[in-house]
């Protein structure tokens, strides 16, 4: 019994640990750098054709690519390959997620109906349509990131969710309030340099914590627990 429950801890420890690497952070940084880059485009004229064909590669190739080289060749030289065993924490993940899932989807369909009703009348409790379509945006991001943050058992992904949803209602109150020409500038830019900072602090220690193996060792995490019930 004393084992199983051993065995239970060095799980979620070990999977935990694997999501500590900061490299999340750091790809969250680039997206918003490259809204920046996006935003600035389009308040210089440029034409949405341009951007896109300047943007997508940028967003959908190059972060995912150095994202999963960060992986390579920090993390899994590292950590191994982590895969967790336990059918009653997969089983407990999935009903959260369930859950969580069914509440997110409830606001963002609300959040729709009332920004739809702005839409016609103008506003609705004295906010305008487009305040309620950055509404829905931030709700996803925060939902989201709340839901992997459970699923991966890292909490710190609620603050990631936070800090990437915060732009949305940003640059609409710059948007309304300033007369800021590359107001993108300020609403991407303040999440981007937070993220870099958290990412590269995260790394950072990550590094110092699980130094990479010495030659013959083998640090190979996968299975860990696996069978364990």
């Amino acid at each position: 019994m004393s084992q199983n429950i051993d065995l239970k801890a060095i799980e979620k420890k070990v999977f935990t640990s694997f999501h500590q690497d900061g490299l999340i952070d750091l790809f969250l940084g680039f997206i918003m750098f490259v809204s920046i880059l996006s935003s600035t485009l389009d308040a210089s004229g440029v034409s949405d054709s341009v951007r896109i064909a300047i943007y997508v590669p940028l967003m959908v190739v190059l972060g995912p690519v150095l994202y999963m080289l960060g992986k390579r060749y920090i993390t899994f030289p590292r950590m191994g390959y982590v895969k967790l065993g336990s059918k009653q924490n997969r089983t407990r993940r999935i009903v959260i997620f369930s859950i969580i899932t069914a509440v997110l989807l409830t606001l963002v369909i609300l959040t729709i109906i009332l920004g739809n009703k702005a839409g016609k009348a103008g506003s609705v409790f004295g906010v305008t349509a487009e305040f309620w379509s950055s509404a829905v945006v931030t709700l996803i991001i925060i939902g989201i990131f709340s839901i992997i943050a459970f699923v991966l058992m890292t909490p710190r992904f609620y603050l990631l969710g936070l800090i990437v949803g915060i732009s949305e209602p940003l640059y609409m109150l710059l948007k309304h309030f300033t007369h800021v020409k590359y107001i993108g500038v300020i609403a991407y830019g303040v999440p981007a340099v937070l993220l870099l900072i958290l990412g590269t602090v995260v790394l950072k220690r990550f590094v110092n914590k699980y130094p990479l193996p010495k030659p013959g060792e083998d640090f190979s995490l996968e299975g860990v627990g696996n069978g364990s019930n």
